[in-house]
């Protein structure tokens, strides 16, 4: 059998021959080794402190595509350039029979994408419910209420109704649309006023730009909440020199085929340093197992990413860094063009957003979204409705004084066709139309 040696992340790619995958030292990764030379699938399963997650050869469509993966316990100090695709995770945390760590064997002389990512804290769980973060990590119930920002999608209020805890709607800024930490502060004076206990705060960094967490750090320290970020939208953007999926406690995203990392189905990932909150996530997405997979030691779901999606994600990593850097040159192409006819986005000098939408604020915006429509041009409204309008959430909590802006945002937004294909003759095909759209309105 062939295997993929990384011994330390200054060390070059080294291929070694091993007899037994459980010979390797800790800090090595066996990498590639075929189906066909693995006559005992089951006794390779776990030994002492390694556990190896086994593909079998049919498992994506053709003989030749099994491959076991094994990783020690310092695998995670790989180096960008090495020649590995596979995502390197301890193993023994994330349970056995892990298909988000097994490609296909012709994927594996690919090298890693150069996207920083924090790879001893990330893991893939594409069905882990965000209650199940909230409800078994953090510990939030009934009584406790969780600030959540009025400007997003209804999966951020669910989580929390779902443990039984209450939302508490908070107002956005005008220009990031994203949370507004002085009604944040007001929100916990709300809850506390409603006779809850507020426990967390859950910022949105939305159409992809990362929330202002220096800032929320500091703000959800002075009151005692914890943060759970809600990157679905902004996988891939950065504040400072931290990458989303470092900020909070812990981080959720998505890899739904409509974000930036997009799968072909459903997908997602958590992230947390939190070195507990960590294993006991792995355990509820792997039905509760604690040593091993048959002794099952809380009440927990299969929630492991599948292979095909895995698969179609381990090639779009390898081109991510590059698809970021062209929404970029499509957002600054809109800006520039557009600056003057209506409010395009405003991202801080600190941020880089990875541009999960291209979303304008405009008066009239459903004229002009139906102008555009009748010119060919198709545009999305992200969102019509602030949260606490929502018929379900109506009843729940919004800070005192409201939120205005929150509310003022879904009369207004329009989000324009923005992604890394986008060739230049179209999109200024599209800039002309709005152009004159705006100017008949």
């Amino acid at each position: 059998m062939r295997a993929a040696g990384i011994r330390a992340a200054s060390d070059p790619v080294e291929l070694i021959d091993v007899a037994d995958p459980r010979a390797l030292a800790a800090d090595e990764v066996l990498i590639d080794v075929r189906a066909a030379s693995v006559a005992n699938w089951d006794a390779l399963v776990r030994d002492g402190e390694w556990d190896v997650g086994i593909s079998p050869p049919m498992a994506l469509g053709t003989a030749a595509a099994g491959v076991i993966v094994a990783v020690g316990a310092d695998a995670g100090r790989w180096a960008e350039g090495d020649d590995v695709l596979t995502h390197p995770l301890p193993l023994r945390d994330q349970g056995t029979w892990a298909p988000q760590l097994i490609a296909p064997a012709a994927t594996l002389a690919r090298k890693p994408p150069a996207v920083p990512w924090d790879k001893a804290a990330a893991f893939p769980v594409p069905a882990l419910t965000a209650e199940q973060v909230l409800g078994e990590t953090l510990g939030i119930g009934a009584g406790d209420a969780v600030i959540v920002p009025a400007f997003s999608f209804s999966a951020s209020v669910e989580a929390v109704l779902l443990v039984g805890a209450t939302p508490v709607f908070c107002d956005v800024q005008t220009e990031s649309c994203n949370i507004d930490i002085t009604s944040m502060a007001g929100a916990v004076a709300t809850a506390r006023e409603a006779g809850l206990n507020p426990r967390a705060v859950m910022p949105v960094d939305l159409f992809g730009l990362p929330a202002d967490y220096a800032s929320l750090d500091a703000a959800a320290a002075s009151h005692g909440l914890a943060i759970v970020a809600d990157a679905a939208q902004s996988f891939g953007a950065s504040r400072g020199n931290r990458q989303v999926g470092t900020f909070g406690n812990i981080a959720a995203t998505s890899f739904f085929p409509s974000k930036p990392l997009g799968c072909y189905g459903d997908g997602g990932a958590v992230f947390t340093a939190d070195a507990e909150a960590a294993a006991l996530l792995r355990s509820l997405r792997q039905h509760g197992e604690g040593r091993d997979r048959y002794d099952t030691v809380r009440i927990g779901i299969n929630s492991r990413l599948d292979s095909l999606q895995a698969a179609v994600l381990l090639a779009k990593l390898s081109i991510f860094a590059e698809e970021i850097e062209q929404r970029q040159k499509v957002a600054e192409h809109y800006s520039a063009a557009l600056a003057d006819v209506v409010a395009v986005p405003v991202i801080d000098r600190k941020a880089r957003s990875v541009w999960a939408q291209y979303t304008i604020k405009v008066d009239n915006r459903d004229r002009v979204a139906a102008g555009l429509k009748a010119v060919g041009v198709p545009t999305a409204i992200y969102y019509p409705r602030s949260l606490n309008h929502q018929p379900a959430y109506r009843g729940y909590p919004t800070v005192a004084g409201g939120v205005p802006v929150a509310e003022a945002l879904a009369q207004r937004v329009l989000s324009l066709p923005c992604h890394p294909y986008l060739d230049l003759a179209t999109q200024d095909y599209i800039i002309d139309q709005l152009r004159a759209v705006i100017a008949a309105a």
